[in-house]
């Protein structure tokens, strides 16, 4: 699995995090244990595109992760260190998540016929 920050300064911007920097920031997600995240949302279609949001369980620590998944693999996780970036980061990927959903569908109802 990929990580990534996300930050916000009127524009979202998403880069990559190195080994320390994931550790300390996503615990281990990478296990696939999300027991020190609360589950906020999950957009999208469970056999194809999902995306899960979570916040951190720690009172003190705003922000929380967003885990992109295909199918049954989780690709990559982009976290947020406030609350505003992390509602940015939920607003981005659940409209990612529509889009390919719906797009999905259309290419589905083409192949069908």
């Amino acid at each position: 699995m990929e990580f990534y920050k996300a930050t916000f300064d009127g524009a979202l911007h998403i880069s990559p995090v190195d080994g320390d920097e994931a550790g300390n920031l996503f615990g281990t997600l990478a296990e696939g244990d999300t027991d020190d995240f609360i589950p906020v949302s999950m957009m999208g279609d469970p056999d194809t595109f999902t995306v899960n949001a979570y916040s951190f369980d720690d009172d003190d620590k705003p922000g929380g992760v967003v885990v992109v998944t295909l199918g049954d693999e989780d690709v990559f996780a982009v976290a947020a260190e406030t609350n505003l970036v992390f509602a940015e980061i939920t607003a981005h990927f659940s409209r990612v998540a529509s889009e390919v959903c719906y797009g999905e569908d259309i290419f589905a109802d083409k192949t069908d016929n």
